[in-house]
């Protein structure tokens, strides 16, 4: 163990050593030509480059960030730009900034890096490729936790290749007069240089989810590498397919993307290549989003020997990730098997970013197959791996702490649970795939980026509840989607329903989505308990097909809540057939046995909810309703009326429903009305907490002069009269507007003026979904 501490601490010495130099060096000659900026004897990325990778693997992050930063500033630029390398350092200062939860530089450096990729797009037109490739001379590393049954060879690829930058064809300086310059020759690592650019591609995808298809770099990636911009009818076709099979997948083209990714598994149809593993890799999660998981599983376990055949470890992590998850979501009942040799091969290369994760993914599935303790033990294992380096604070440290949270909610520990939850979702602020991707159509609608149809189409996917593949495929990202604030996407998403196609059915879904979502986040795990309990205990009737599937499944997959909540139906009964006042010292100690058996099998319940919760189980949000505005519509009764306001941080609107018209129409002068409530609820009385009203107080009538002017400013240009036909006003207030007696509010024209309340029985609703109830429902 002193050793390797030893080890890694020297070896990070001499990185920031070689870092420097290259900094001074590139400083020296940043003004001469492209030739003297490569060192006699380097090569293309740079020595420093590759020397960085083992700081990246060892989970110090944030020195492999300056180290990679650095390479970038002295790398190689032509007249108007960098040159290819810094595909490369822009590529790995972007997986960086994405360990640690750095989202929106991620984004930028993957960016920088594919801007260049298509500014140079033909770069390996240049390159003076091998004419064949020939197999693998020697011993191939064997995998200890299998054997590929693909049948494919390895090849055997150079290490570097010369390529030339600078004109070729000299015919026109001749012919124009001028300097015969001839081509630069540079030692190139092109399958370096290829794996960056198809690791970009496939991250920015992560990033951007459904916004990547509808992003312009996305489709000029695919249009540069349509051209297959490499040497014709070649072996090094291959790459470029694989790198087209990732820009067809973040384009949203599945189809397309399988069929050339497949195309570039193998170079002349039978050898394995340094691009086989992301091609892989690509086809497994494009099974996995088909619900195919057992060939995904063959995908990512092909994906691991492939990785380890080329080195490149970051393939393999999310291969053995990746396969761990296929593997729970085909309901094996044993470990993954190539966990087990996996981990001590890991530990014996002094990889901790693998290491880690091939741990926590162990823990996983120890933890699913009910043994809390072993899960326990591989999580504590893994923390002393993560320690004394930025793996804690990464995306992995994020993924730790979940699990320790559901390790410890499956051994009782509620508190240490909690304790757990709240780092992974303190990171997940920043780190959060899913709230990325919110604030990114957000702001790209805001900026004019994204059409008014496209956005609807974007917010609608992106603030969507999580859904059962949601849940089965990332938890975390699923409950801090229901923890973050997304007030301001929900408002513009309220605001371009309204702008163009003034759609105000639409716009009063998207409101309630509005209240619904600001409730879950003020819930205990965003409202995740609360949809269990009501998948798990919710009336038969209001579950739908989808959550009476849910319960079916969860009661099967976990037998000790059905007995519990068996118990608990027993209890209630036999308390309810008996008088809530006991008349007799035997029935009072009967029903305080019945009491306490009642609370010590409900708390049973919530332990087993909060392992539920962070687990992979769906769980359909059912209450509050979403409802369609044309089912609330038709819900309403004759003589029945629903008045629902929606307040964003500008403006108010309001929206008036009866079974068969409606009104919808924007509050001309929210802050006029922000100041008069606070004076109408004075006159009423309400100057404290604690004030007594007097007789003289109470007869005092200047209050109608108030409530009329906050009617008015509620109703102006309006065309709307609330001194209508109907019997009841269901009221969905919204901000301020909670604090409005509208009943006190005056309703009619001069002298048939009356008070609302006068009009109509009043009531209120927190939300437009629960303003009119169901029709088939018990009442509790």
């Amino acid at each position: 163990m002193l050793a390797s501490a030893a080890n890694r601490v020297l070896r990070r010495v001499l990185v920031a050593a070689l870092s420097l130099a290259t900094v001074l060096f590139a400083a020296v000659l940043g003004g001469q030509a492209a030739r003297a900026q490569v060192a006699p004897g380097d090569s293309i990325p740079s020595r420093i480059y590759f020397t960085t990778f083992p700081l990246y693997y060892d989970g110090d992050y944030r020195n492999a960030l300056a180290a990679f930063l650095a390479e970038s500033r002295g790398g190689i630029r032509s007249v108007n730009s960098r040159w290819i390398d810094s595909i490369c350092y822009f590529t790995m200062a972007g997986e960086c900034y994405y360990q640690l939860g750095q989202l929106p530089a991620a984004l930028d450096s993957y960016n920088s890096a594919l801007k260049l990729y298509i500014a140079y797009s033909d770069w390996m037109m240049r390159v003076q490729f091998p004419p064949s490739v020939t197999a693998a001379v020697g011993a191939v590393r064997a995998a200890p936790w299998g054997q590929s049954k693909r049948g494919a060879v390895i090849g055997n690829f150079p290490d570097a290749i010369l390529i030339g930058q600078g004109q070729v064809d000299q015919t026109a300086v001749v012919m124009r007069g001028g300097v015969v310059q001839q081509p630069i020759l540079f030692p190139v690592h092109v399958s370096e240089i290829v794996r960056a650019t198809s690791l970009a591609i496939r991250r920015r995808k992560e990033l951007l989810g459904p916004v990547c298809k509808h992003d312009p770099l996305t489709g000029s990636l695919v249009e540069a590498l349509l051209r297959r911009p490499g040497p014709p009818n070649h072996w090094s076709e291959a790459w470029t397919s694989v790198e087209l099979g990732c820009a067809y997948a973040a384009a949203g083209n599945a189809a397309q993307a399988k069929t050339a990714l497949e195309r570039g598994l193998l170079v002349g149809g039978q050898f394995d290549h340094p691009l086989t593993s992301t091609a892989l890799l690509e086809l497994g999660k494009l099974a996995l989003e088909a619900g195919e998981f057992a060939p995904a599983a063959r995908y990512f376990e092909e994906a691991t020997y492939a990785s380890l055949a080329f080195t490149n470890p970051t393939n393999l992590e999310e291969g053995f990730r990746y396969g761990a998850l296929a593997h729970l979501l085909q309901n094996q009942k044993g470990p993954y098997p190539l966990l087990a040799p996996a981990i001590v091969w890991a530990k014996n290369q002094g990889n901790r970013q693998l290491q880690c994760s091939l741990l926590l993914s162990a823990a996983e599935n120890a933890a699913v197959l009910g043994d809390a303790n072993e899960a326990s033990a591989f999580i504590n294992n893994a923390r002393l791996v993560a320690a004394r380096s930025d793996l804690l604070g990464s995306q992995l440290g994020a993924r730790l702490n979940h699990l320790s949270a559901l390790a410890a909610y499956q051994s009782g520990n509620v508190a240490a649970g909690d304790q757990s939850l709240a780092p992974a979702l303190a990171f997940q602020r920043s780190g959060s795939l899913w709230g990325f991707q919110i604030a990114q159509t957000d702001s790209r609608y805001l900026n004019g980026e994204l059409s008014d149809r496209t956005a609807l189409g974007l917010y609608e996917t992106v603030l969507r509840d999580p859904a059962p593949a949601d849940w089965v495929s990332n938890p975390l990202e699923c409950l801090s989607m229901l923890v973050l604030s997304t007030d301001s996407a929900y408002e513009h998403w309220f605001e371009a329903a309204l702008k163009n196609s003034k759609d105000h059915e639409l716009a009063l879904e998207i409101a309630d989505r509005a209240r619904r979502h600001r409730f879950y986040s003020s819930l205990p795990m965003g409202g995740r308990l609360l949809a269990l309990r009501w998948v798990l205990e919710g009336p038969l009737e209001l579950l739908g097909e989808r959550g009476l599937l849910e319960r079916q499944d969860l009661l099967a997959r976990y037998p000790r809540y059905a007995q519990l909540s068996a118990e608990c139906a027993k209890l209630r009964a036999a308390l309810a057939d008996k008088p809530a006042l006991p008349d007799s010292g035997e029935a009072r100690r009967l029903q305080s046995e019945h009491l306490t058996a009642l609370a010590s099998a409900s708390q049973a319940q919530e332990l087993i909810l909060r392992e539920l919760a962070v687990r992979r189980e769906p769980a359909e949000m059912l209450f509050p309703p979403l409802r369609k505005t044309k089912d609330i519509q038709q819900a309403l009764p004759d003589g029945q009326v629903l008045l629902a306001f929606f307040a964003t941080s500008r403006n108010l609107y309001a929206f008036l429903y009866s079974r068969e018209k409606y009104a919808a129409w924007h509050v001309q002068s929210p802050a006029t009305l922000q100041k008069q409530i606070p004076i109408l609820l004075r006159e009423m009385g309400n100057f404290e907490a604690n004030h007594e009203l007097t007789a003289s107080e109470l007869a005092k009538t200047s209050w109608k002069t108030t409530a009329a002017k906050v009617m008015s400013l509620l109703v102006e240009h309006s065309n709307v009269d609330l001194a209508g036909n109907f019997d009841e006003i269901v009221i969905v207030p919204d901000g301020l507007l909670w604090y409005l007696p509208f009943e006190a509010l005056p309703v009619g024209k001069g002298d048939q003026k009356k008070l609302l309340l006068s009009q109509a029985r009043v009531r209120y609703a927190p939300t437009v979904g629960l303003a009119v109830p169901y029709t088939t429902a018990h009442k509790p």
